[in-house]
């Protein structure tokens, strides 16, 4: 399905876009994303602009895999964002 790279769709979802129905998204949403993922930070921020609640968070120096490249960093902004939606519940 995938093509030489993994953001290039060659085969059955190449036509594929579900991105109209992020404004459907209820829940609040966490986007993550490195400075120099392949995908590109831009691309990622505008996915989670159309999230109603959403979290947009930029790993500086790291590249697609932030959960490996900035280990720390990343359970720390995962943290944050599930005690903020928490406490959210939580009033």
């Amino acid at each position: 399905m995938q093509g030489p790279i993994g953001f290039t769709i060659t085969d059955m979802l190449k036509d594929y876009d579900s991105t109209p129905y992020l404004s459907e998204i209820k829940v609040p949403a966490l986007f993550t994303t490195g400075e120099f993922d392949e995908e590109g930070p831009e691309i990622v921020k505008n996915y989670s602009d159309k999230v109603p609640v959403s979290q947009y968070v930029v790993s500086p120096g790291v590249a697609h895999i932030t959960m490996w490249d900035a280990h720390y960093e990343n359970v720390k902004t995962v943290r944050e964002f599930l005690n903020s939606v928490d406490s959210l519940n939580n009033h």
